[in-house]
């Protein structure tokens, strides 16, 4: 049976999305739109979905269609949490590359926005 490493990244995203969710109004906010998002991070079999319709985050695979799919290696969205990446670059460079309705994506980065301060604590926090 292979097993699956998490990328340290992880753990530290399921913590700030809770706090996001605890904390803030950015979950209602992107559920607003309504938009799934699902978040595949390369070279690391992790999957992370965003369902704006349930204002929940999943951290398992699921079936059913995400209206945007983002494809990227889990040490670029940690630089982009960290601001030392832009969202917007990384895209347009085909770092992240996506399937769906591209134009759809800004409640996303919104949402990463707001959970940029939380992620950046947790950092701070970490031994």
């Amino acid at each position: 049976m292979k097993s699956i490493a998490v990328h340290p990244v992880v753990p530290r995203l399921q913590a700030t999305f809770q706090r996001l969710q605890e904390e803030t109004k950015a979950m209602q906010t992107f559920g607003a739109s309504g938009l799934v998002v699902r978040v595949r991070l390369e070279g690391d079999d992790q999957e992370i979905l965003v369902d704006g319709r349930l204002q929940e985050v999943f951290w398992d695979p699921r079936p059913g269609r995400a209206d945007l799919e983002l494809h990227l290696p889990a040490d670029l969205l940690h630089r982009i949490l960290m601001e030392e990446a832009s969202f917007r670059k990384s895209f347009m460079n085909g770092d992240i590359r996506s399937q769906g309705n591209v134009f759809r994506a800004m409640p996303f980065a919104d949402l990463l926005q707001a959970a940029r301060s939380i992620y950046q604590d947790m950092g701070k926090q970490a031994p």
